[in-house]
């Protein structure tokens, strides 16, 4: 994925996405096998899109801690056979702040 100001854009709506998704809470998560794919599709597209970054970040110099949360989101979105609610509830509730706070910041510093 090329980081550029568009892609990294593309990122961000995922994560509003999901957020979007799921605001009224866990129940309502688990009962809606929709949201559930909402879900599980855009944590896919974050893995897919968010692979990049780690070069980006290594050029630029920065030692953030994201890698785990990274980790987490790909396995989950890459276990195409395996739908765990709990552990995808686990990332949304746990996982995807590290990595959207990357992604903000170097969208920041790509400017326009």
């Amino acid at each position: 994925m090329q980081l550029d100001s568009s892609s990294l854009d593309v990122l961000i709506e995922r994560f509003q996405e999901i957020r979007e998704f799921t605001q009224n809470g866990r129940r309502e998560f688990r009962n809606d096998r929709k949201t559930q794919d909402a879900v599980l599709c855009n944590l896919l597209l974050i893995a897919e899109a968010s692979s990049g970054i780690s070069e980006a970040l290594e050029s630029s110099g920065s030692s953030e801690d994201w890698q785990e949360s990274y980790n987490r989101i790909d396995k989950v979105g890459h276990d195409y056979f395996n739908k765990d609610l709990d552990l995808i509830w686990e990332v949304v509730e746990n996982h995807l702040s590290p990595l959207e706070d990357v992604i903000h910041r170097l969208r920041s510093r790509i400017g326009s």
